[in-house]
């Protein structure tokens, strides 16, 4: 036998009283939030406001293929095509091409879209619908849009 004492027994001790504290104040204290849902304070029922009734109106989800936040939609596709060749230079390291501004723009509010064509992977040309700032333009995109959702 060894003459010192085991040190589980002090480690646990001191765990158990270094959490003391945080056991005493999960109590409810007097005045805090109610214990009891519906209740208030002071042992009441609380007026609790009705819940929002979901919007029923369009009686189904709109399925329709979107733009997202962040998604380029560009006027050509010559514009996508240099828009595409730009980021790959620079993401290379690269000086990207020159050439004539490009006319594209970030999408900045989630946009339902009609899709005209398909050309190839990443390559869509897409008419903007619903009620956005982009509504009614035409334009080409690398995003990637499902035929339905």
């Amino acid at each position: 036998m060894t003459a010192h004492a085991p040190i589980g027994r002090p480690l646990i001790l001191a765990c158990a009283l270094a959490l003391l504290p945080c056991l005493a104040g999960a109590q409810t204290v007097r005045g805090g939030p109610p214990s009891t849902p519906g209740m208030n304070n002071n042992g009441n029922r609380a007026a609790i406001p009705p819940s929002p009734s979901p919007d029923v109106s369009t009686g189904r989800p709109d399925t329709r293929p979107q733009l997202a936040v962040g998604a380029v939609l560009c006027s050509s596709q010559d514009d996508l095509e240099r828009y595409l060749a730009i980021l790959s230079a620079k993401a290379a390291g690269e000086t990207p091409p020159a050439g004539p501004p490009l006319k594209c723009q970030r999408v900045t509010e989630s946009s339902p879209v009609q899709i005209v064509e398909r050309r190839g992977q990443a390559r869509t040309e897409v008419k903007v619908a619903g009620k956005t700032s982009l509504s009614g333009q035409t334009g080409w995109t690398d995003a990637w849009l499902p035929e339905r959702r």
